[in-house]
């Protein structure tokens, strides 16, 4: 069975009137993107960009 690739994300989001920026180890945009929505609900992600691939 073939490990899946996982990436580092940096998702920026506005949570609470303030702009934040977070690193999260992902295998997808989508899933870096849900990372941050289950802890921030009423977070508004603005970009998410691909750092590089983690080993």
């Amino acid at each position: 069975m073939e490990k899946e690739k996982t990436f580092l994300f940096s998702v920026e989001y506005i949570f609470a009137d303030v702009v934040h920026y977070k690193e999260v180890e992902a295998s997808s945009i989508a899933e870096a993107k849900s990372k941050i929505m289950s802890s921030h609900t009423n977070a508004t992600i603005k970009a998410v960009s691909l750092v590089h691939p983690v080993s």
